[in-house]
């Protein structure tokens, strides 16, 4: 599993700006992204936090700081230790889930840039022979493209045009002679 928490503390994040620029990514809403901001920045100074605090610094009743606070909890961005000596809030959910979203956001762009090429390649395909590929023929497609880089695949078709041989089994050949050649 990640760890977050080392993540953050090995890297010289800037946790109110990651906040403040992402938290829409977790359904957080401005007056909650306030009072964690105001949380953090007491816990940086060693303050005591408290309902009372909190409201010293805001324009908004205890009743509504209670509100967000006990909202913050059950989404889980905010924690209470009951062992801690001095400040017994732990606000590290909130960035936990932010980095979880941020990750997940990354991995399906690196996904759709996967997908994106590849369909690439079967259009040069598909141009190339003039007609639809057959499943077979996409298989052998996403097996090179999963083994090869991409110009090799369509250098090779290209080159496989040229000689005038346009089939599966000759652009690979071509591949291979290509790769044990340096090329």
């Amino acid at each position: 599993m990640f760890n977050y928490e080392r993540f953050l503390n090995d890297l010289t994040i800037n946790k109110k700006e990651l906040l403040l620029n992402n938290y829409n990514l977790i359904d957080l809403n401005e007056t909650e992204v306030v009072i964690l901001l105001l949380i953090q920045d007491m816990i940086d100074l060693n303050v005591l936090v408290t309902n009372t605090s909190l409201k010293n610094k805001m324009s908004v009743s205890k009743k509504i700081i209670d509100n967000h606070l006990e909202k913050l909890i059950n989404k889980k961005c905010i924690t209470f230790d009951k062992y801690s000596s001095h400040n017994n809030i732990d606000i590290s959910g909130v960035y936990h889930q932010i980095m979880a979203k941020l990750i997940e956001s990354d991995i399906t762009t690196i996904k759709d840039h996967h997908h994106n090429k590849f369909s690439q390649l079967i259009m040069n395909f598909k141009n190339e022979f003039n007609r639809e590929l057959s499943p077979l023929e996409i298989e052998k497609l996403d097996d090179w493209y999963n083994k090869y880089e991409i110009t090799i695949i369509n250098k090779s078709l290209e080159k496989a045009v040229l000689s005038g041989i346009l089939n599966f089994n000759n652009i690979n050949k071509i591949i291979l002679r290509d790769i044990k050649n340096g090329q």
